[in-house]
């Protein structure tokens, strides 16, 4: 089975300062689709995995391991992990697939300690990671308030004004809500890619969300708005669908030499005293944000480990012949 490249990538859940934000009960619309397949067991990502591999389709990684895939949509079918996209089934029609059927019982509960113990480090784990994430986003919001004290409002609202004006105004627009970036994993260039124009904003103490935020609020017409994975609250893209233009943060360190790519510097809207005045307290609470984020992504590091200890002891209850032609049945009915 050859890798299908022909794959848009997005998160749809985040672990956020917040807990877990969800937009799949959004995203999988009962009336948008055809079928939808919820996948219920351990061993779901895996399943959902190979269908990726198989087909085109619009795929929603796991946040935490994005190796791992909690949805597909393909044409009008939806395929979800019904843990992973926390999914209500029994509001909407569904056709739930158990991979649990395919294990044996009686060995699943020889193990039943173990996997209890494991499923209690996990939940401690997910806990310690929410608050290390909690404390990062408190830094990012101290500096988000400090410098919308130095934002001249005026200017930027003026700036993005004079870019969005360039475009018609559209009514009965659609918004539509996507993660692109995890705190376990770099973010995604799905969008970027599909995009014929991009602006970059800079990101040098968490200033670029100001831009992206009036974006968001003035622009009109079809789009997707990807949060914010650490706060949701906060907006870390805008993509007008229709006019294929994406405004996102510059989270990366390189310029890219391409008429596609428009970079707009923050320092033209904020005052030179931010830095001035702040010069000490802004590189200490940068050192003390990233060191909080790593802290945060060693444990998603753990719980990867975890389910990896989880699925060893399923898979030794599996039987695995009958599974694999579930699964070819399966796909081939896709």
């Amino acid at each position: 089975m050859t890798k299908n490249n022909k794959i848009k990538n997005y998160f749809a859940s985040a672990n956020t300062c917040r807990g877990v934000i969800n937009y799949s009960n959004s995203i999988f619309k009962p009336r948008d689709f055809d079928k939808i397949y919820v996948i219920k067991g351990i061993l779901a990502k895996n399943f959902i995995l190979k269908i990726k591999e198989k087909h085109s389709c619009e795929c929603f990684l796991n946040p935490v391991n994005p190796e791992k895939a909690d949805a597909v949509i393909i044409n009008k079918i939806a395929v979800i992990d019904g843990a992973a996209a926390n999914f209500d089934d029994s509001q909407h029609p569904a056709v739930i697939i158990n991979l649990n059927q395919f294990c044996n019982e009686l060995i699943l509960n020889q193990n039943k300690e173990q996997l209890l113990r494991l499923a209690e480090q996990k939940l401690d784990i997910y806990n310690s990671a929410e608050k290390f994430l909690k404390a990062a986003n408190e830094l990012a919001e101290y500096l988000l308030d400090l410098s919308a004290k130095y934002l001249n409002k005026k200017k930027l609202t003026a700036a993005i004004d004079r870019i969005l004006n360039k475009r018609p105004v559209k009514n009965n627009s659609q918004t539509n809500y996507r993660f692109i970036n995890s705190t376990a994993a770099s973010e995604l260039d799905t969008l970027e890619n599909e995009a014929s124009e991009v602006f970059y904003s800079s990101m040098e103490n968490f200033t670029g969300f100001h831009f992206v935020r009036y974006v968001a609020q003035k622009s009109t017409g079809n789009k997707i708005i990807c949060t914010d994975a650490l706060d949701a609250q906060r907006i870390n893209a805008v993509y007008l669908t229709d006019e294929k233009i994406l405004f996102t943060l510059q989270t990366k360190n390189k310029k890219i030499s391409s008429d596609k790519y428009n970079y707009i510097n923050m320092e033209r809207f904020i005052s030179a005293d931010f830095k001035k005045e702040h010069k000490q307290k802004l590189k200490f609470i940068t050192k003390l944000y990233d060191s909080l984020i790593a802290e945060a992504v060693d444990c998603f590091t753990k719980i990867n480990d975890i389910d990896s200890e989880l699925e060893k002891i399923y898979i030794q209850s599996l039987d695995c012949a009958a599974q694999e032609k579930f699964v070819a049945d399966f796909m081939k009915n896709l």
